[in-house]
């Protein structure tokens, strides 16, 4: 990599560390400082202006205009990613005033991708009726197309997810190169750049190891002394022979390849790597797993001196061959930071040419196992690849997550480090039913955990017909855990093989009631409490609320919408479940509407009710009140065994007292009486 891409960093590392230029305090200079700033700014110098316009503010906190200026300047430079809402509270006073400030949006808004922002606000600025020149029009004009180009760009579908790593790995350093090791519970990477060296004005480098301490967590750094404060740049890390040598590339006078051996679990003062002709400077390079064969990257002997990707192959011991220039891999600009799959068939790299859309993008290239000769190389596309520069990409182990340095926009430091995770999504469709009666169960809580620790656990809900639908991750095994009225119910274990996302994965999944849901505990409860008499072949239904009678029904609603603030009611009736005669046992296999209620509650946590349990006329009155409050105490039960609290419920039993309809027939009249009713307690 050319010492180019490191320029900024410098200047970022002297601000993080407060280094600004003297303060002029007298107003002479204030005036001096504010026209160098202005000066500065539309020389588009705006890393000089930022730091200008802040000496200015320091004696002048009120200068609106230099608090514009100052604005732009750290949207532009040091705080692309920071919120928008100072820079956007100038567009109603000098948004019209300052007929630039459009352009300058635009200029904002693509620095973060925002590229329909963008061309928004250059069209608005080209609209404008005041003078421009036609540089600064033409050049609009430019960035408008570009704008177009990269909005499709990175609107493509993409395979890949990326995540940016969290402290105390990214820093304000710049974080390049991370790669795993030791079974991956170890992380390395080279960070460039500390206060230290800053204060000095030298840029000095380190690598660093991490340890992981849980899913994304990973301890702090350590360094190494045989690595540590190394003048120049470190970066281009690769582990290789079972992890005891380590290539690198150090920046020591022209910059070369170099290696490090690990003896006695001690790594050693890197040294010249052998294996290359030495005579330019070297910038990357990668050993294939067999170690048979290098490809790094290079100085060309072109008159523009473009780094290009170069092959050693070994010869025998200690011996190898000639550089190769690998020319259907190399464009007109720089390609840097190679990488090849350990069976040798890819090779993924960095380029500023072939079809890059920024500065450094990463690109792939397939082998022909016929010819041997590397297929065109394949810009991997948004979100790996962004208007900034990409680099160092390399795979894990598992072939499927990895980790590259960018500068995108919302870096902390100049590159910071970055996880990835190839992503090929298969939809899978799912039904859960009862092992016993093959009916569906509604209501289960699917959560699906991916034998990935980089991989996001993913959750649904089944519907009235058992269904519900995820998007897996292939390549990965899936953990599904399986909840049903709050109380685990099955865990099965599945693998994603498949590679095409127009696959469809079906896939049923059966639950055993009787062992494992509300029946026992329901029942034991009933037990215990010396009330639960011995069930029949006979069941009596709690009657549906949308059975047809003439009472009056419309003051209830539906279960779901109690407590909601435009609720039709106060009261609902849990329909579909079924008593024995004259007991208070709740068969599980019929219990959906159970978890209806439990879930209301626990979504509701100010939410109190009364239970009421009701009887029809004809079942036995010296027993009738006892029995309905019995069945109110199963359901208050069964939510407080699932921790809601017991000051939030009220049981009462009403007996056969408070009929819906006519006790003169079953169908339509004690069937609608036999029932459980929830009454909000306001």
């Amino acid at each position: 990599m050319k010492n180019s891409i490191y320029l900024r960093f410098t200047s970022l590392a002297l601000l993080a560390v407060g280094v600004l230029l003297p303060y002029a305090g007298s107003s002479q200079g204030k005036h001096s400082t504010y026209v160098r700033a202005e000066d500065s700014f539309y020389d588009e110098e705006l890393e000089t202006a930022f730091l200008l316009f802040n000496e200015y503010l320091a004696g002048s906190p009120d200068d609106r205009k230099a608090q514009y200026y100052a604005e732009i300047c750290s949207l532009l430079t040091y705080y692309p990613a920071k919120p928008l809402d100072k820079f956007l509270q100038f567009e109603a006073t000098l948004g019209t005033s300052d007929k630039f400030f459009y352009y300058w949006a635009g200029r904002i808004y693509a620095a973060r991708y925002d590229y329909g922002a963008a061309i928004e606000a250059w069209q608005k600025f080209l609209d404008l009726k005041a003078y421009k020149s036609k540089v600064i029009t033409d050049e609009t004009k430019a960035f408008i197309e570009d704008a177009i180009v990269k909005k499709s760009f990175i609107e493509l579908p993409s395979t890949y997810s990326v995540h940016h790593l969290p402290a105390p790995i990214n820093t304000f350093n710049s974080e390049e190169n991370p790669i795993l090791f030791d079974n991956e519970s170890k992380l390395m990477l080279a960070s460039i750049g500390n206060n230290e060296s800053v204060r000095r004005r030298k840029q000095r480098s380190t690598i660093y190891f991490f340890e992981r301490q849980g899913k994304n967590k990973w301890s702090a750094p350590v360094s190494y002394p045989a690595f540590k404060e190394m003048k120049g740049n470190i970066v281009n890390l690769q582990l290789f022979d079972n992890e005891t040598k380590l290539l690198l590339y150090y920046e020591n006078k022209k910059g070369d390849l170099y290696q490090s051996e690990k003896v006695n679990g001690v790594w050693q003062k890197p040294k010249p790597l052998e294996q290359i002709d030495r005579s330019g400077m070297q910038v990357s390079g990668f050993f294939t797993s067999n170690g048979e064969v290098l490809v790094y990257t290079a100085e060309s002997k072109k008159p523009d001196k473009d780094i290009d990707l170069y092959m050693v192959t070994r010869q025998g011991e200690g011996q190898w061959s000639a550089p190769t220039e690998l020319q259907e891999l190399n464009s007109p600009f720089d390609e840097d930071s190679p990488y090849i799959t350990p069976d040798g068939s890819t090779i993924y790299f960095s380029s500023r040419g072939h079809s890059s859309v920024g500065g450094f993008d990463i690109f792939k290239s397939v082998r022909n196992p016929t010819t041997g000769r590397w297929g065109t190389p394949e810009n991997l596309g948004y979100p790996i690849n962004t208007p900034g520069d990409e680099i160092f990409f390399k795979f894990n182990k598992d072939g499927k997550t990895g980790f590259f340095s960018s500068d995108r926009a919302g870096t902390v430091g100049f590159l910071d480090a970055y996880l990835f995770v190839e992503e090929i999504k298969i939809p899978m469709k799912g039904r859960v039913i009862a092992s016993s009666t093959k009916q569906p169960l509604a209501g289960v809580l699917v959560k699906v955990t991916p034998d990935n620790q980089y991989l996001n656990t993913l959750s649904a809900e089944s519907n009235q017909d058992g269904e519900f639908e995820v998007l897996l991750t292939s390549g990965f095994d899936q953990a599904f855990d399986l909840t049903y009225m709050g109380l685990h119910a099955k865990t099965e274990s599945i693998s994603v093989d498949q590679a095409s996302p127009t696959d469809i994965l079906n896939k049923v999944f059966e639950i055993d009631l009787t062992e494992t849901i509300l029946a026992q505990q329901t029942h034991q409860q009933g037990l215990q409490q010396g009330k639960s008499a011995v069930p029949t072949k006979t069941t009596t239904k709690v009657a549906s609320a949308s059975t047809e009678t003439t009472a009056p029904i419309s003051e209830y609603t539906e279960l779901g919408d109690l407590g909601k603030k435009f609720s039709k009611g106060n009261k609902a009736i849990l329909s579909n479940i079924y008593f024995e005669p004259g007991s208070d046992y709740i068969s599980s296999a019929y219990t959906p509407e159970l978890f209806a209620l439990f879930k209301v509650m626990s979504e509701n946590p100010e939410l109190r009710i009364e239970i009421g349990g009701h009887t029809d006329a004809l079942e036995e009155k010296t027993s009738s009140q006892n029995l309905s409050k019995l069945r109110a105490r199963a359901v208050g039960s069964y939510l407080m065994q699932r921790r809601i609290s017991e000051d939030r419920i009220k049981e009462v039993g009403y007996g056969a007292t408070q009929p819906l309809a006519s006790n003169d027939n079953e169908k339509e009249g004690r069937e609608l009486n036999r029932r459980i009713e929830v009454l909000v307690i306001e």
